[in-house]
């Protein structure tokens, strides 16, 4: 029986756009990068809201299929697995 790679996808979502008149709200994706592992994603997603001056702790809880940061002001992280097709 085949094992199944699994990577984690890391998804920085723009959330600037949020909190303005009802139909007018919007996110975007920044980007998304790859990891072999959950602890590396949290690193680097660490690592990119550092990069920007921002010192907050983030704090991770369990969504649908992965995890999500907390709402960073500007930006908000999810890390969810995928299996790489091949």
């Amino acid at each position: 029986m085949p094992v199944e790679k699994v990577v984690y996808a890391l998804e920085s979502e723009n959330i600037s756009g949020l909190g303005g008149p009802m139909g007018t709200e919007q996110t975007r994706t920044n980007w998304t990068r790859y990891f072999s592992c959950i602890a590396k994603a949290k690193a680097a997603a660490k690592e990119d809201y550092e990069r920007h001056g921002r010192d907050t702790r983030i704090e991770w809880s369990k969504s649908g299929k992965g995890f999500s940061s907390q709402d960073l002001c500007f930006v908000q992280y999810h890390i969810r697995a995928c299996v790489p097709e091949g």
